[in-house]
Protein backbone atom coordinates (compact mmCIF):
# COMPACT_ATOMS: atom_id res chain seq x y z
CA UNK A 1 0.00 0.00 0.00
CA UNK A 2 1.40 3.39 -0.52
CA UNK A 3 2.36 5.80 2.13
CA UNK A 4 1.55 8.89 0.45
CA UNK A 5 -2.26 9.16 -0.12
CA UNK A 6 -4.54 10.93 2.43
CA UNK A 7 -6.43 9.07 5.37
CA UNK A 8 -9.85 9.63 6.18
CA UNK A 9 -11.61 8.10 9.11
CA UNK A 10 -15.90 7.52 8.51
CA UNK A 11 -17.31 7.04 12.24
CA UNK A 12 -21.14 5.49 12.17
CA UNK A 13 -22.12 5.46 16.19
CA UNK A 14 -25.49 3.42 16.02
CA UNK A 15 -27.24 1.64 18.75
CA UNK A 16 -25.95 -1.77 18.49
CA UNK A 17 -22.12 -1.15 17.54
CA UNK A 18 -20.00 2.06 16.53
CA UNK A 19 -18.28 1.33 13.73
CA UNK A 20 -15.25 3.01 12.35
CA UNK A 21 -12.76 2.74 9.29
CA UNK A 22 -10.38 4.55 8.20
CA UNK A 23 -9.70 4.84 4.36
CA UNK A 24 -6.62 5.61 2.23
CA UNK A 25 -7.37 7.91 -0.68
CA UNK A 26 -5.50 6.40 -4.34
CA UNK A 27 -6.03 8.07 -7.77
CA UNK A 28 -9.23 6.23 -8.60
CA UNK A 29 -10.74 4.70 -5.44
CA UNK A 30 -10.21 4.00 -1.23
CA UNK A 31 -7.90 1.32 -0.21
CA UNK A 32 -9.42 0.06 3.86
CA UNK A 33 -6.73 0.16 5.85
CA UNK A 34 -8.47 -0.11 9.17
CA UNK A 35 -11.62 -0.79 11.32
CA UNK A 36 -13.17 -0.99 14.27
CA UNK A 37 -16.34 -2.52 15.77
CA UNK A 38 -17.36 -2.36 19.41
CA UNK A 39 -20.67 -2.72 21.25
CA UNK A 40 -22.92 0.48 21.92
CA UNK A 41 -22.97 1.72 25.68
CA UNK A 42 -25.20 4.21 26.59
CA UNK A 43 -27.74 4.48 23.35
CA UNK A 44 -31.31 3.69 22.95
CA UNK A 45 -33.71 4.03 19.86
CA UNK A 46 -31.03 6.42 18.01
CA UNK A 47 -30.28 8.96 21.00
CA UNK A 48 -27.09 8.91 23.63
CA UNK A 49 -28.61 8.87 26.90
CA UNK A 50 -25.45 8.23 28.91
CA UNK A 51 -22.52 10.24 27.56
CA UNK A 52 -19.80 8.44 29.55
CA UNK A 53 -21.17 4.94 27.99
CA UNK A 54 -21.56 6.07 24.79
CA UNK A 55 -17.87 7.89 24.80
CA UNK A 56 -15.85 4.55 26.02
CA UNK A 57 -18.09 2.54 23.13
CA UNK A 58 -16.60 5.15 20.38
CA UNK A 59 -13.17 5.67 21.95
CA UNK A 60 -12.84 1.98 21.57
CA UNK A 61 -13.89 1.15 18.17
CA UNK A 62 -11.93 4.12 17.16
CA UNK A 63 -8.81 3.11 18.62
CA UNK A 64 -9.20 -0.19 16.89
CA UNK A 65 -9.17 1.05 13.71
CA UNK A 66 -6.50 3.90 14.53
CA UNK A 67 -3.81 1.18 15.82
CA UNK A 68 -4.00 -0.46 12.13
CA UNK A 69 -2.44 2.34 10.99
CA UNK A 70 -0.07 3.69 13.43
CA UNK A 71 0.93 6.75 13.59
CA UNK A 72 -0.07 8.42 10.08
CA UNK A 73 -2.38 11.43 10.82
CA UNK A 74 -6.02 10.93 9.36
CA UNK A 75 -6.76 13.86 6.99
CA UNK A 76 -10.45 14.22 7.08
CA UNK A 77 -13.12 12.60 9.33
CA UNK A 78 -16.96 11.84 8.66
CA UNK A 79 -19.80 11.00 11.07
CA UNK A 80 -22.86 9.84 9.79
CA UNK A 81 -26.17 10.38 11.52
CA UNK A 82 -29.45 8.31 11.81
CA UNK A 83 -31.34 9.71 14.58
CA UNK A 84 -35.00 9.63 14.62
CA UNK A 85 -35.36 13.20 14.84
CA UNK A 86 -34.39 13.39 10.46
CA UNK A 87 -36.43 15.18 8.49
CA UNK A 88 -37.40 16.20 5.04
CA UNK A 89 -38.94 19.30 4.23
CA UNK A 90 -39.44 21.32 0.98
CA UNK A 91 -40.01 25.07 0.43
CA UNK A 92 -40.31 27.37 -2.96
CA UNK A 93 -38.41 30.51 -3.26
CA UNK A 94 -38.17 32.96 -6.09
CA UNK A 95 -35.25 36.27 -7.09
CA UNK A 96 -35.42 38.48 -9.25
CA UNK A 97 -32.76 37.84 -12.21
CA UNK A 98 -30.23 39.68 -12.43
CA UNK A 99 -29.07 40.50 -15.74
CA UNK A 100 -32.07 39.19 -18.05
CA UNK A 101 -30.23 35.69 -18.46
CA UNK A 102 -29.60 33.40 -15.50
CA UNK A 103 -26.41 32.99 -14.40
CA UNK A 104 -23.81 30.88 -11.64
CA UNK A 105 -24.67 34.43 -9.04
CA UNK A 106 -28.20 34.14 -9.21
CA UNK A 107 -28.24 29.90 -8.93
CA UNK A 108 -26.19 30.60 -5.56
CA UNK A 109 -28.56 33.58 -4.30
CA UNK A 110 -31.11 31.35 -4.76
CA UNK A 111 -29.27 28.89 -2.24
CA UNK A 112 -28.69 31.45 -0.33
CA UNK A 113 -32.44 32.81 0.04
CA UNK A 114 -33.10 29.21 1.53
CA UNK A 115 -31.32 30.05 4.39
CA UNK A 116 -33.04 32.87 5.05
CA UNK A 117 -35.94 31.55 6.45
CA UNK A 118 -34.24 28.86 9.03
CA UNK A 119 -36.03 26.16 10.52
CA UNK A 120 -35.37 27.27 14.33
CA UNK A 121 -32.18 27.24 16.70
CA UNK A 122 -33.66 23.69 17.37
CA UNK A 123 -32.97 22.06 13.77
CA UNK A 124 -29.76 21.83 11.92
CA UNK A 125 -29.57 21.51 7.99
CA UNK A 126 -27.56 19.04 7.02
CA UNK A 127 -28.52 18.76 3.33
CA UNK A 128 -30.11 20.97 0.91
CA UNK A 129 -30.86 19.56 -2.84
CA UNK A 130 -32.04 22.10 -5.18
CA UNK A 131 -35.61 19.95 -6.65
CA UNK A 132 -36.94 22.00 -9.59
CA UNK A 133 -36.56 25.07 -11.93
CA UNK A 134 -38.54 27.93 -12.68
CA UNK A 135 -38.25 30.96 -15.21
CA UNK A 136 -41.37 33.30 -15.26
CA UNK A 137 -43.55 30.02 -14.22
CA UNK A 138 -42.32 28.11 -17.16
CA UNK A 139 -40.11 24.45 -15.67
CA UNK A 140 -36.55 24.23 -16.65
CA UNK A 141 -34.35 21.80 -16.16
CA UNK A 142 -31.21 24.16 -16.41
CA UNK A 143 -31.75 27.94 -15.91
CA UNK A 144 -28.58 28.77 -16.61
CA UNK A 145 -27.97 31.39 -19.81
CA UNK A 146 -32.17 31.20 -20.19
CA UNK A 147 -33.78 34.40 -20.29
CA UNK A 148 -36.09 35.78 -18.08
CA UNK A 149 -37.65 37.61 -15.15
CA UNK A 150 -37.81 35.63 -11.70
CA UNK A 151 -36.54 32.67 -11.10
CA UNK A 152 -38.14 29.93 -9.16
CA UNK A 153 -36.74 27.35 -7.36
CA UNK A 154 -37.95 24.13 -5.17
CA UNK A 155 -35.43 23.76 -2.72
CA UNK A 156 -35.66 20.65 0.03
CA UNK A 157 -33.75 20.73 3.44
CA UNK A 158 -32.48 17.40 5.54
CA UNK A 159 -32.61 18.93 8.61
CA UNK A 160 -31.68 17.08 12.47
CA UNK A 161 -32.28 18.73 15.92
CA UNK A 162 -30.07 20.79 16.85
CA UNK A 163 -28.95 18.97 20.79
CA UNK A 164 -28.75 15.60 19.17
CA UNK A 165 -25.99 16.62 16.55
CA UNK A 166 -24.05 18.89 19.06
CA UNK A 167 -24.09 15.81 21.59
CA UNK A 168 -22.31 14.20 19.21
CA UNK A 169 -19.97 16.10 18.10
CA UNK A 170 -18.94 17.50 21.80
CA UNK A 171 -18.29 13.35 22.10
CA UNK A 172 -16.18 12.88 19.44
CA UNK A 173 -14.61 16.55 20.21
CA UNK A 174 -13.68 14.90 23.74
CA UNK A 175 -11.77 12.07 21.73
CA UNK A 176 -9.95 14.95 19.90
CA UNK A 177 -11.71 14.13 16.55
CA UNK A 178 -12.63 17.14 14.68
CA UNK A 179 -15.28 15.99 12.21
CA UNK A 180 -15.59 17.66 8.64
CA UNK A 181 -18.34 16.36 7.09
CA UNK A 182 -22.01 15.17 9.04
CA UNK A 183 -24.02 13.06 6.44
CA UNK A 184 -27.34 11.92 7.06
CA UNK A 185 -27.79 7.89 6.82
CA UNK A 186 -30.81 7.76 4.49
CA UNK A 187 -28.35 10.20 1.81
CA UNK A 188 -25.37 7.84 2.33
CA UNK A 189 -26.54 4.32 2.95
CA UNK A 190 -27.78 3.36 -0.87
CA UNK A 191 -24.68 5.05 -1.84
CA UNK A 192 -22.88 1.73 -2.70
CA UNK A 193 -25.45 -0.66 -2.77
CA UNK A 194 -27.93 1.29 -5.41
CA UNK A 195 -26.72 1.36 -9.03
CA UNK A 196 -27.24 4.97 -11.22
CA UNK A 197 -29.59 2.88 -13.07
CA UNK A 198 -31.88 2.28 -9.76
CA UNK A 199 -31.39 5.69 -8.26
CA UNK A 200 -33.11 7.12 -11.40
CA UNK A 201 -36.02 4.80 -11.87
CA UNK A 202 -36.87 4.56 -8.36
CA UNK A 203 -35.54 3.12 -5.50
CA UNK A 204 -37.40 2.39 -1.55
CA UNK A 205 -34.72 1.94 0.60
CA UNK A 206 -35.29 0.26 4.51
CA UNK A 207 -32.37 0.56 6.78
CA UNK A 208 -32.88 -1.65 9.71
CA UNK A 209 -31.14 -0.62 12.04
CA UNK A 210 -30.94 -1.57 15.81
CA UNK A 211 -32.88 0.92 17.34
CA UNK A 212 -34.63 2.79 14.13
CA UNK A 213 -35.75 1.99 10.89
CA UNK A 214 -35.25 4.54 8.02
CA UNK A 215 -37.03 4.37 4.98
CA UNK A 216 -35.84 6.72 2.16
CA UNK A 217 -37.27 7.10 -1.71
CA UNK A 218 -34.39 7.88 -4.60
CA UNK A 219 -35.95 9.02 -7.80
CA UNK A 220 -34.69 10.54 -10.42
CA UNK A 221 -30.91 9.97 -9.19
CA UNK A 222 -32.32 12.27 -6.07
CA UNK A 223 -33.21 11.78 -2.13
CA UNK A 224 -36.81 12.67 -2.67
CA UNK A 225 -38.09 11.47 0.99
CA UNK A 226 -37.77 10.13 4.70
CA UNK A 227 -39.06 8.74 7.26
CA UNK A 228 -37.71 7.47 10.81
CA UNK A 229 -39.09 5.21 13.27
CA UNK A 230 -37.61 4.40 16.90
CA UNK A 231 -37.92 0.65 16.17
CA UNK A 232 -35.48 -1.46 14.87
CA UNK A 233 -34.18 -4.64 15.55
CA UNK A 234 -32.95 -4.17 19.41
CA UNK A 235 -37.60 -4.68 19.48
CA UNK A 236 -36.90 -8.12 18.34
CA UNK A 237 -34.68 -9.13 20.79
CA UNK A 238 -36.90 -7.50 23.25
CA UNK A 239 -39.92 -9.42 22.10
CA UNK A 240 -37.75 -13.05 21.91
CA UNK A 241 -36.72 -12.60 25.69
CA UNK A 242 -40.02 -11.63 26.85
CA UNK A 243 -42.13 -14.33 23.96
CA UNK A 244 -39.75 -17.59 25.42
CA UNK A 245 -39.13 -16.13 29.20
CA UNK A 246 -35.14 -15.55 28.82
CA UNK A 247 -32.51 -12.89 29.45
CA UNK A 248 -32.08 -10.08 26.08
CA UNK A 249 -28.42 -11.74 26.19
CA UNK A 250 -29.59 -15.38 25.25
CA UNK A 251 -32.45 -13.86 23.08
CA UNK A 252 -29.37 -11.59 20.91
CA UNK A 253 -27.50 -14.90 20.47
CA UNK A 254 -30.10 -16.86 19.73
CA UNK A 255 -31.73 -14.35 16.88
CA UNK A 256 -28.30 -14.07 15.37
CA UNK A 257 -27.30 -18.03 15.68
CA UNK A 258 -30.57 -19.34 15.04
CA UNK A 259 -33.15 -16.49 13.74
CA UNK A 260 -35.25 -16.83 10.99
CA UNK A 261 -38.76 -16.12 9.57
CA UNK A 262 -39.76 -19.71 8.44
CA UNK A 263 -42.87 -20.98 10.18
CA UNK A 264 -42.11 -24.43 8.50
CA UNK A 265 -38.77 -25.15 10.75
CA UNK A 266 -39.41 -27.87 13.61
CA UNK A 267 -36.17 -28.50 14.58
CA UNK A 268 -35.55 -28.25 18.28
CA UNK A 269 -33.73 -25.67 20.47
CA UNK A 270 -33.13 -25.60 24.16
CA UNK A 271 -33.05 -22.28 25.93
CA UNK A 272 -32.05 -21.57 29.50
CA UNK A 273 -35.09 -19.72 31.21
CA UNK A 274 -34.66 -16.80 33.26
CA UNK A 275 -36.58 -17.37 36.14
CA UNK A 276 -35.21 -22.04 36.41
CA UNK A 277 -32.29 -23.75 36.72
CA UNK A 278 -33.49 -26.38 33.67
CA UNK A 279 -33.79 -25.48 29.70
CA UNK A 280 -36.72 -25.38 28.25
CA UNK A 281 -36.94 -26.90 24.66
CA UNK A 282 -38.53 -24.77 21.74
CA UNK A 283 -39.41 -25.44 18.49
CA UNK A 284 -37.75 -23.14 15.48
CA UNK A 285 -40.75 -22.53 14.26
CA UNK A 286 -41.82 -20.44 17.79
CA UNK A 287 -38.82 -18.45 17.71
CA UNK A 288 -39.16 -17.15 14.02
CA UNK A 289 -42.95 -16.90 15.11
CA UNK A 290 -41.81 -14.06 17.55
CA UNK A 291 -39.43 -12.65 14.75
CA UNK A 292 -41.80 -12.71 12.17
CA UNK A 293 -44.40 -10.89 13.95
CA UNK A 294 -42.64 -7.71 14.55
CA UNK A 295 -40.55 -7.39 11.54
CA UNK A 296 -44.02 -7.79 9.89
CA UNK A 297 -45.19 -5.28 12.23
CA UNK A 298 -42.20 -2.51 11.09
CA UNK A 299 -42.53 -3.49 6.98
CA UNK A 300 -46.58 -2.58 7.77
CA UNK A 301 -45.26 1.12 9.03
CA UNK A 302 -43.41 1.08 6.12
CA UNK A 303 -45.90 0.56 4.04
CA UNK A 304 -48.26 2.82 5.79
CA UNK A 305 -46.40 5.54 4.92
CA UNK A 306 -45.46 4.42 1.04
CA UNK A 307 -49.17 4.20 0.33
CA UNK A 308 -49.79 8.18 1.11
CA UNK A 309 -46.41 9.20 -0.34
CA UNK A 310 -47.58 9.98 -4.40
CA UNK A 311 -43.48 9.56 -5.37
CA UNK A 312 -43.67 6.10 -4.07
CA UNK A 313 -46.32 5.00 -6.59
CA UNK A 314 -44.68 2.83 -9.90
CA UNK A 315 -41.95 0.54 -10.24
CA UNK A 316 -40.05 0.93 -7.07
CA UNK A 317 -38.10 -1.74 -6.02
CA UNK A 318 -37.55 -2.53 -2.05
CA UNK A 319 -33.83 -2.33 -0.89
CA UNK A 320 -33.30 -3.56 3.03
CA UNK A 321 -30.08 -2.72 4.40
CA UNK A 322 -28.58 -2.82 7.92
CA UNK A 323 -28.44 -5.85 10.57
CA UNK A 324 -32.38 -6.64 10.82
CA UNK A 325 -31.97 -7.16 6.81
CA UNK A 326 -29.83 -10.18 7.39
CA UNK A 327 -32.43 -12.58 8.98
CA UNK A 328 -32.84 -15.23 6.54
CA UNK A 329 -36.60 -15.07 5.17
CA UNK A 330 -36.76 -11.34 5.43
CA UNK A 331 -36.82 -10.83 1.31
CA UNK A 332 -39.66 -13.11 0.93
CA UNK A 333 -41.59 -11.25 3.66
CA UNK A 334 -40.66 -7.61 2.50
CA UNK A 335 -42.22 -8.71 -1.02
CA UNK A 336 -45.33 -10.57 0.94
CA UNK A 337 -45.89 -7.35 2.70
CA UNK A 338 -45.05 -4.74 0.28
CA UNK A 339 -45.99 -6.47 -2.93
CA UNK A 340 -43.34 -4.62 -4.79
CA UNK A 341 -39.20 -6.73 -5.97
CA UNK A 342 -37.03 -6.88 -3.01
CA UNK A 343 -33.09 -7.45 -1.73
CA UNK A 344 -30.84 -7.35 0.40
CA UNK A 345 -28.03 -4.48 -0.63
CA UNK A 346 -24.86 -5.79 0.34
CA UNK A 347 -22.68 -2.76 -0.72
CA UNK A 348 -19.44 -2.53 -2.87
CA UNK A 349 -16.47 -2.90 -0.57
CA UNK A 350 -12.51 -2.50 -1.70
CA UNK A 351 -12.14 -4.95 1.07
CA UNK A 352 -12.32 -8.76 1.84
CA UNK A 353 -13.28 -8.75 5.73
CA UNK A 354 -17.06 -10.31 6.39
CA UNK A 355 -18.12 -6.99 7.91
CA UNK A 356 -17.27 -5.23 4.65
CA UNK A 357 -19.48 -7.42 2.66
CA UNK A 358 -22.65 -6.99 5.18
CA UNK A 359 -25.45 -4.86 4.53
CA UNK A 360 -25.00 -2.96 7.88
CA UNK A 361 -22.05 -2.00 6.62
CA UNK A 362 -23.63 0.16 3.96
CA UNK A 363 -24.12 3.32 5.68
CA UNK A 364 -20.60 3.62 7.18
CA UNK A 365 -18.61 2.34 3.71
CA UNK A 366 -21.19 5.38 1.90
CA UNK A 367 -19.65 7.65 4.27
CA UNK A 368 -16.41 6.86 2.69
CA UNK A 369 -17.42 6.85 -0.54
CA UNK A 370 -18.81 10.47 -0.29
CA UNK A 371 -15.94 11.71 1.23
CA UNK A 372 -13.79 10.48 -1.29
CA UNK A 373 -16.02 11.66 -4.22
CA UNK A 374 -16.66 15.06 -2.16
CA UNK A 375 -12.65 15.50 -2.05
CA UNK A 376 -11.77 14.49 -5.32
CA UNK A 377 -14.38 17.70 -6.98
CA UNK A 378 -13.53 20.17 -4.17
CA UNK A 379 -9.94 19.98 -5.78
CA UNK A 380 -12.06 21.45 -8.85
CA UNK A 381 -13.92 23.65 -6.94
CA UNK A 382 -11.89 24.82 -3.23
CA UNK A 383 -14.18 27.24 -2.29
CA UNK A 384 -16.80 24.37 -2.15
CA UNK A 385 -15.09 22.60 0.72
CA UNK A 386 -13.86 25.31 2.17
CA UNK A 387 -17.80 27.01 2.47
CA UNK A 388 -19.22 23.84 4.20
CA UNK A 389 -16.00 23.58 6.42
CA UNK A 390 -16.40 27.21 7.56
CA UNK A 391 -20.59 27.39 8.10
CA UNK A 392 -19.74 23.95 10.46
CA UNK A 393 -17.61 25.51 12.42
CA UNK A 394 -19.53 28.98 13.21
CA UNK A 395 -22.14 26.65 13.81
CA UNK A 396 -20.58 24.35 16.18
CA UNK A 397 -18.90 27.46 18.11
CA UNK A 398 -22.61 29.52 18.01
Amino acid sequence: MKSDGPLYCALDIGTAVVKTVIAQAQPEALQICGFGIYPSSGMRKGQIIDLKKMLQSVRLSYEQAQLQVGLRPIERYGLSIGSQSLQLSSERYAIGIRQRAVSDIDLKELEKKSFERPLGSERQILHTIMRSYAIDQNPVDNPIGIRGIKLEGQVSHLHVASHDLRTRLDLLSDLGIQIHHVLADPLIAPLLVLSAEQQEAGSIVIDLGAGTTKMSLYRKSELMWVKVWPVGSEHLTTDLAEGLGTSRGVAEVLKVRHGGLSLDDRQTIEVPLLHQRYLQTFQQCDLNWVLRLRLKEIFELCLTELNSCAMAQGNCGVVLTGGGSQLPGVVQLAQEVFKRPARVGIPHAPAKAPFFSSPSAATVLGLLHWMFEHQKNAKDHPGLLQHWCKNLSSWMAS
